[in-house]
């Protein structure tokens, strides 16, 4: 399947994925842990608010303290949350929806476990306002393709109703 890429982003500066659609779900910080392989320091998602698998759409949240060590570096005087970091926590909550998709359900088991996967691509990711500190990034996703291999979608990170950061990427399911 071929997607032009850069016309995708662009289309996703413009609007929400999810926006204000009420939760239908309330997934915690350890049930995350349960779906993705990510571990503190490094998980980002703290929570999920909203799924819904048929349209393959999620959102999720991370509370961005003043505390994170990030800060001190990035950068003294202004501090920004990095930009990277924005990417790997639309990475984390497309991992969370293939659990969804593939489980076909918006409920995480109690005998749940990540899957095996590995980032292959940065697709492209425009960075459009920066995350001060303690913000509030709400996270949302959508599924692009999941051949059972790989699989690719789309994300947005957002604070205020501002959208902050957009990317997409791609993963190879081990």
């Amino acid at each position: 399947m071929s997607f032009d890429w850069e016309r995708r982003l662009k289309n996703l500066r413009k609007r929400r994925l999810v926006g204000d659609l009420q939760a239908n779900v309330c997934c915690r910080a350890d049930d995350v842990a349960r779906i993705l392989p990510h571990r503190a320091p490094i998980l980002w998602v703290d929570g999920i608010d909203y799924v819904d698998v048929q349209s393959l759409r999620i959102r999720g949240y991370r509370k961005i303290s003043i505390d994170d060590p990030v800060f001190q570096g990035h950068f003294p005087g202004m501090p920004v949350y990095p930009g990277t970091h924005l990417v790997e926590m639309i990475g984390q909550l497309s991992l969370c929806l293939y659990y969804f998709s593939r489980s076909r359900t918006v409920k995480i088991a109690r005998d749940a476990r990540p899957a095996a996967v590995r980032a292959t691509k940065i697709l492209g990711a425009h960075f459009l306002a920066p995350v001060p500190p303690d913000s509030k990034v709400i996270i949302e996703a959508h599924g692009i393709d999941d051949d059972g291999f790989f699989g690719r979608a789309e994300g947005q990170a957002v604070v205020d109703g501002t959208i902050c950061c957009v990317a997409a990427g791609e993963v190879c399911f081990l």
